[in-house]
């Protein structure tokens, strides 16, 4: 093909797009960006094999098949995650959209989501190579292990095409049929078949157009004129995290979870009873560091619609307090639960959930700080976060 084929035009326009949107993000995020690789850096340069960790799984001991389920979920979850986080990036934007409806780009449209799909994987390269050369200078893989590997970049891009949407419930149970293959390790000529049609199919979906994302839709309900109730608001956020950005909902939700249970864990489980209003503590303001993503989701899914809210009486004003009465909700919900589960505990658990209730109630307080729009429009949202986040912990 020509370089002025509407293919190359559009592909260029797209990366361009994608490129200049994915900097955007991780500009954003460069602080926690710079912090993780501070702490990781060494250990990544001494040991770079550990980033193709699920995939030399399958080389070194597939026999397992929880332990192949484990590291096959765990690889295809982050290529989800990653999908879904640059997915309004991969689908192009609104000129993607006026792209469509030119001449020449009806035969081209599929074939350029299908490329910008690939160029979103290319970080995914990186364990891919290291673990090519880690099995290479280890004397080569069997050949169930090439089969397992075939099948686990067939369902690679698979799940990363059911991220952008469109696919029906019938490749749905085929990737998890094929998932199941995967794990079990029934033997390379099941594997190997097991690859072949699911390939058949990707190749398939890979040849269609993605969904493009559209705006959500909202019916009418019969409110009133003064605006919608407080109960509707509540509903239309839940759908916006559900549909829109579950996979920053869960992620964001079980690490929550898990700050709670550890400090718990240390306090009942270690035994740290002399310092659990410390541990209390500090699980209670890292849980709310947590919670208060959610402020910035709310925020950039509210921007599209503030025309449409600014024609409503207080409409701004009503969907911020909706955000904060969820987030706040949420957030109680969990220090709720951990306190309960400190009564459960026969020894000291009416001491550990007096203090839960005291450090949760505080942190409860500074959590509407960290939603203000100054925090996230500024460019150093995430630093000012930080330093509300100290010197609260700090004073309170």
């Amino acid at each position: 093909m020509a370089p002025e084929h509407p293919f190359f035009l559009l592909l260029r326009s797209r990366r361009a797009w994608y490129r200049r949107q994915s900097f955007a993000l991780y500009l954003r995020y460069a602080h926690v960006l710079a912090v993780l690789l501070a702490l990781t850096g060494p250990a990544l340069a001494e040991r770079p094999e550990v980033l193709a960790a699920p995939i030399l799984h399958f080389w070194r001991a597939p026999g397992d098949p929880v332990a192949n389920a484990g590291w096959a979920f765990a690889w295809l979850a982050c290529v989800y995650v990653w999908v879904r986080v640059h997915r309004p990036f991969v689908a192009g934007g609104a000129l993607a959209g006026f792209a469509r409806s030119l001449p020449g780009a009806v035969r081209a449209g599929p074939l350029v989501d299908a490329a910008m799909l690939l160029v979103s994987l290319q970080v995914f390269l990186v364990p891919v190579g290291l673990a090519a050369w880690t099995v290479a200078r280890g004397g080569g893989g069997d050949v169930l292990f090439a089969a397992q590997a075939l099948l686990l970049a067939v369902l690679t891009l698979g799940v990363a095409r059911l991220a952008m949407g469109g696919a029906g419930r019938l490749a749905w149970v085929l990737h998890g049929a094929s998932f199941a293959a995967l794990c079990c390790g029934s033997g390379p000529v099941s594997i190997s078949i097991a690859a072949v049609v699911t390939g058949a199919v990707v190749t398939r979906m890979l040849a269609s157009a993605h969904t493009v994302l559209r705006a959500g839709r909202v019916q009418a309900t019969g409110r009133s004129a003064n605006g919608a109730s407080a109960l509707f608001l509540l509903r239309l956020q839940c759908i916006v995290l559900a549909r829109r950005h579950l996979h920053a909902t869960l992620p964001r939700l079980a690490l929550a979870v898990g700050i709670i249970a550890a400090s718990l864990w240390m306090v009942f489980g270690v035994g740290k009873l002399a310092e659990s209003s410390a541990f209390v503590k500090v699980g209670c303001w890292l849980a709310i560091a947590v919670m208060s993503g959610f402020y910035y989701l709310f925020w950039t899914t509210r921007q599209p619609l503030q025309p449409f809210l600014a024609s409503l009486p207080r409409g701004a004003m009503r969907m911020a307090l909706s955000e904060h009465l969820l987030v706040l909700g949420a957030s109680g919900l969990l220090f709720s639960g951990a306190w309960a589960a400190c009564l459960m505990q026969p020894a000291h658990g009416d001491l550990v959930a007096a203090q839960l209730l005291r450090h949760g109630a505080a942190a409860l307080a500074v959590l509407p700080l960290l939603g203000l729009p100054l925090i996230q429009r500024h460019q150093d949202g995430m630093l000012i976060k930080v330093a509300v986040l100290v010197a609260s912990f700090l004073l309170l």
